[in-house]
């Protein structure tokens, strides 16, 4: 049969393939609440549409080769507005990160192996590839079954499917094993930058005045970061500054920088988020430690006596650079004070710290555990 002819037969089908509703209900039953979502080869949308009602908070597209199959995908996607897209393209050619690509009765036309190959890059930590394949559910096949599928010679029955998956699966995990031995973004060096670029003396003129300071674009002890924060409070502080307990330092900090040094910190910060970002052509998520030491005690009047500047070494510049962070228990030193390690992500890539997050705690229990109390 002729592609014009197929395709003609097809046209204002509602469904290009087997499978219903059912099915992706199930799937997501296993899968949960995934952010962001691929229907790959999707056809008029039938499974786009079933995605787009179970995942009300998810972002979607469709892809698929066949324009009138897109076309009629938008007419019938409409009510669900700008967080359902479509496309007219390769389904080789994805654009992640996806949590979720779907691929229903598609997949043979690039072959198990080719297509998890191309999507394995494109999906976040975490991310699920589902798809739907024909099996013979006898080995050997029927003659006529096996002559219908020549022309696909990857399929097979349901094991020969599963071998072909962890197949798939190994040679990922041999790869990233090769690319671990590569470079890797140096996080440390971009702190220590962080860390210089905040003490260096800075010389700058506000109208007619000039001032040296060493609060720099990256200021600990106040900066930004405390100008932001006395905006926030500004329907409580200075009114009831009273009540405020030591985050009152930084308040009264933040009130003694003008306009002026508030646009430079800023510049400062965009520079150094600019620069942040390149790590993540290389990395999905960095991980370091939360604070360069376990928890620090508290003195008398219940305030930790490590310096702040010495705590945030590894939470400050992630707040400079607004990426979004995630910290999670990992054990305990020799005194028994509990340590952590912090999940740094992509801007607006909070899904992939917070999968990232649960799958560590399903497979530790540091979450469970506290250090035993003093008296």
């Amino acid at each position: 049969m002729r592609d014009d002819a197929f395709f003609e037969l097809h046209r204002d089908m509602p469904r290009q393939g087997p499978g219903d509703a059912e099915d992706v209900l199930w799937a997501l039953s296993v899968l949960g609440q995934p952010a962001r979502v691929i229907d790959a080869a999707c056809g008029p949308g039938a499974d786009t549409e079933v995605l787009a009602e179970a995942l009300p908070l998810a972002r979607i597209e469709g892809v698929d080769l066949t324009a009138h199959f897109i076309a009629e995908a938008r007419d019938r996607l409409a009510c669900f507005g700008p967080r359902v897209t479509l496309r007219e393209g390769d389904m080789r050619d994805l654009a992640g990160p996806a949590d979720l690509i779907w691929c229903a009765g598609a997949l043979y036309f690039l072959g198990v192996e080719t297509a998890l190959d191309l999507w394995r890059p494109v999906l976040a930590p975490g991310g699920a590839v589902v798809f739907s394949e024909p099996v013979f559910t006898c080995d050997p096949p029927p003659p006529g079954a096996a002559a219908f599928w020549a022309d696909y010679p990857g399929v097979g029955t349901a094991a020969d499917l599963a071998a072909r998956v962890q197949a798939a699966r190994d040679r990922q995990r041999r790869r990233f094993a090769v690319d671990q031995e590569g470079d890797r973004p140096d996080v440390e060096q971009r702190v220590d930058e962080h860390d210089r670029h905040r003490q260096q003396p800075e010389r700058h003129e506000c109208g007619d005045r000039q001032e040296r300071r060493h609060r720099g674009a990256l200021d600990r002890e106040g900066g930004a970061g405390g100008v932001e924060a006395l905006a926030a409070h500004q329907a409580t502080y200075p009114a009831r500054a009273a009540e405020y307990g030591p985050f009152r330092q930084l308040l009264e900090q933040g009130a003694t920088f003008s306009g002026c040094d508030y646009a430079q910190a800023q510049i400062g910060r965009e520079r150094f988020a600019a620069e942040f970002q390149t790590l993540f052509e290389a990395v999905d998520v960095l991980v370091c430690p939360t604070m360069p030491m376990a928890a620090p005690v508290v003195d008398a009047e219940g305030l930790p006596t490590v310096p702040s500047s010495v705590r945030s070494r590894f939470t400050y510049p992630f707040n400079f650079s607004r990426n979004p962070t995630l910290s999670v228990p990992c054990g305990f030193d020799d005194a028994n004070m509990p340590v952590s390690l912090q999940l740094v992500g992509r801007h607006f890539d909070e899904a992939t710290l917070c999968r990232l997050g649960h799958a560590f705690q399903q497979e530790t229990d540091w979450h469970r555990q506290t250090p035993p109390l003093v008296a």
